[in-house]
């Protein structure tokens, strides 16, 4: 018995060590995305103001139809075996054209077009090159950073707290009934491209490969809707008020770190849904920084 209880100590020591080390990487990868885009999307505020350019608002349904039509094609092409070089080749173009538009937006807000060409061109050809962890994280901070300013500012906190319960049912079905999200993460895995975060628990693990990485092995694997989620509903608060922004941006990080531990302390690791505690805890912060502004 006694045995039994030091083995059950052990076993929670060394899931919190874990743990920690996967939650720097979480809050390093978080913080690094929000920062880009919310420093770039007051950049464009502040131009947008000085030449007094009406935002344009996108129309929720065209969001929703957007993002299905977008995860239904690439559902298809999953399930589809005899067209791998074809959907490696979509897999590939998406993931390069989302990545070189978010350096542009992002570089642009830092330096002239020339050095914003020069220097996203060298990261660009650095994950081609070595096409390991480190590159492909960085190119995924840069991507959910860029889509995130244009497309955030083009809708407002409530419209994104609608998205986000839509989003969060969304990511349960996904995950525990259709069980497609599971499918689609394989098969992108498989092609090297997948649109997630890999944060390894050692620093070597940083130059492997991304066909090398094995979910679960030494790798914890955090979805891009994760991170773009909450920081669309950040970038949203910033033309509304900066502490609305803020609370949203610390909120939804607290959100990810509790999702990390729902996930790791399970009895046994399966897949689960991420975005429903994280939008939880987004639309939190809203409530929270909305009661101090306007009460």
């Amino acid at each position: 018995m006694q045995r039994g209880m030091e083995d059950k100590k052990e076993g929670l020591k060394s899931a919190l060590k874990i743990t920690k080390k996967y939650i720097v990487g979480e809050i390093l990868i978080a913080a690094s995305t929000f920062s880009l885009a919310v420093f770039s999307a007051r950049k464009f505020l502040q131009i947008i103001k000085e030449q007094e350019i009406e935002i344009p608002q996108m129309p929720l349904s065209q969001f929703i139809t957007s993002f299905l039509f977008l995860v239904l094609f690439i559902v298809l092409l999953a399930s589809l075996p005899k067209i791998k070089k074809i959907r490696r080749a979509v897999y590939s173009f998406l993931f390069i054209a989302a990545s070189l538009y978010g350096l542009l937006i992002i570089l642009s807000s830092f330096l002239n077009d020339l050095w914003s060409l020069v220097l996203g061109g060298l990261l660009f050809l650095c994950w081609l090159y070595f096409r390991n962890v480190l590159f492909h994280d960085i190119l995924m901070i840069f991507a959910i950073a860029g889509i995130s300013v244009p497309l955030g500012l083009s809708l407002t906190p409530r419209s994104m707290i609608f998205l986000l319960l839509i989003f969060s049912i969304y990511d349960y079905i996904a995950v525990y009934k259709t069980k497609h999200m599971q499918k689609m993460a394989e098969t992108m895995m498989k092609e090297g491209v997948i649109t997630a975060f890999f944060i390894p628990e050692k620093i070597k693990d940083l130059f492997l490969k991304t066909k090398e990485v094995k979910p679960q092995q030494g790798v914890l694997i955090l979805g891009g809707g994760d991170i773009a989620f909450p920081l669309l509903f950040t970038i949203s608060a910033l033309p509304v008020n900066y502490l609305m922004a803020l609370l949203i941006a610390i909120f939804s990080l607290l959100g990810i770190i509790f999702s990390n531990f729902l996930f790791l302390f399970q009895k046994e690791r399966k897949p689960m849904p991420a975005l429903p505690p994280i939008s939880l805890f987004a639309i939190l912060g809203y409530i929270i920084a909305a009661l101090i502004i306007y009460y």
